[in-house]
């Protein structure tokens, strides 16, 4: 459904304290913000769903609460509750999350340049520079991302809408919806109420709300004065407008964190492309974002110590031969990378398994992130239904049927009692796991 947007004639009617009417004449298209719709149709990842007390994200705060035993989960699928799970541990978003903003149609891929799309690093105070943007027809979201964000970040995103942005596939101009307008202002949403029974119709913002949803208008009045001030008191208006669009040509804007902790990220999509690089026949190098305790590197080796890198022939492996499966090699980190290298050349044509674990710390003692792929790859739960449909609403089923391959066949190994207890090769204690082939060097 078209959102009802409010023109410039009732823009102005509204800055005059007074009481718009919506229109009822055709309206242009828009980027979309109703954090009342269910689900929301709302820009993501958000800061709206980051506990201001705990500083981590929290799901309840955009009223969904995610079960202690997963098993039991039943509005989310288990491998949706396992996964948000994880997410609830960070004190930010995962640094390979694509950011999305929900439309009213197909946007004009023409229109979706540099110009029209931006994202701000607001702690580093510089543009995003290596921004890919794109449009998903499935559920008509405009995407964005770098190759990653940073660690510990806040970035504001924002969409250049009306004559001078971005543009329906049509040719219709898309503009922000009425509480994108309301954002905007400079004085309170709420006119001075303390509680939402206490404010008075005439408040334009409550009126405005109350022509869409009467039931809600009340506490959306409040929810939006949250962001409003938010917005304001962070200067996110001039962040965006040093990334190049006036406050007045914003269609839509919404901030989000990242995690703050270091992570060695994975990412196989065509658009990112972070994997485990083979720099000799028997080395791997594995790239970190953020600082690691050297001396907390150490690889596993059999029948001589323990450590957090741990390197599975699982070809080898598949045949019940646990000394050669699981072969000697040493790590150690490296210009911001872990580097293992292997005794011999890995074995052409093998499949094997790189593992980072909890061991591995930040130079303050904590323990790495997990990269949501390697997260994905240790669920109990199956990513995709009988049907060939993906289980988790932010993986799409392509890339769920892909995941679905490996998880099934890692399950195999973290199900193993006996290397759980040989090795600590668990699911809890993983923060980095990816499985690929070893091929012959160009």
């Amino acid at each position: 459904m078209k959102r009802l947007v409010v023109t410039a004639a009732v823009a102005l009617t509204a800055a005059a304290s007074c009481v718009p009417t919506l229109p009822h004449d055709p309206t242009p298209e828009a980027m979309e913000f109703d954090p009342q719709s269910f689900p929301p149709r709302v820009p993501q990842p958000t800061s709206l769903i980051v506990n201001p007390t705990t500083k981590k994200i929290d799901f309840s705060l955009a009223g969904l609460t995610i079960p202690s035993d997963c098993t039991m989960a039943t509005i989310i699928s288990q491998a949706e509750c396992e996964f948000d799970q994880y997410l609830q541990t960070l004190d930010g978003f995962p640094t390979v999350t694509p950011a999305q903003t929900p439309a009213t149609a197909d946007l004009d891929p023409a229109t979706l340049t540099p110009q029209n799309v931006v994202a701000f690093a607001a702690r580093a105070g510089t543009p995003v520079a290596d921004l890919q943007i794109g449009f998903q027809t499935v559920g008509r979201f405009l995407t964005l991302r770098p190759k990653h964000w940073s660690v510990g970040e806040f970035y504001w995103a924002a969409v250049r809408g009306y004559a001078n942005g971005v543009r329906a596939t049509s040719g219709a101009e898309v503009v922000g919806v009425p509480t994108q307008f309301l954002l905007k202002q400079e004085t309170p949403l709420t006119c001075g109420a303390a509680t939402p029974d206490e404010l008075d119709p005439k408040c334009p913002a409550y009126a405005l709300l109350l022509q869409k949803q009467p039931d809600k208008a009340a506490a959306s009045v409040f929810q939006l004065e949250q962001i409003r001030s938010d917005l304001q008191n962070l200067h996110a208006w001039e962040a965006i407008q040093a990334a190049g669009i006036p406050k007045e040509e914003v269609a839509v804007i919404w901030g989000f964190p990242t995690h703050s902790t270091s992570v060695a990220e994975v990412d196989p999509s065509p658009a990112a492309m972070i994997v485990p690089q083979m720099t000799a026949p028997n080395q791997i190098k594995i790239a970190v974002q953020g600082p690691v305790d050297p001396a907390t590197v150490r690889s596993f080796v059999l029948k001589d110590h323990f450590g957090g890198v741990i390197v599975v022939d699982l070809t080898t492996l598949a045949t019940m031969d646990l000394v050669n499966g699981l072969p000697h090699v040493e790590a150690e980190y490296r210009d911001g990378n872990i580097v293992i290298t292997a005794a011999a050349p890995l074995p052409i044509g093998h499949q094997f398994g790189v593992f980072l674990t909890t061991d591995i710390h930040d130079p303050s003692g904590r323990s790495l992130s997990p990269s949501p792929v390697s997260k994905l790859l240790t669920l109990r739960a199956p990513l995709v239904t009988s049907t060939g449909k993906s289980t988790l609403s932010s993986v799409g089923d392509a890339d769920a049927s892909m995941l679905e391959v490996g998880r099934s066949q890692l399950a195999t190994l973290f199900d193993n009692a006996l290397l759980d207890q040989v090795i600590g090769l668990s699911r809890d204690a993983l923060v980095y796991c990816f499985a690929f082939p070893v091929v012959a060097q160009p």
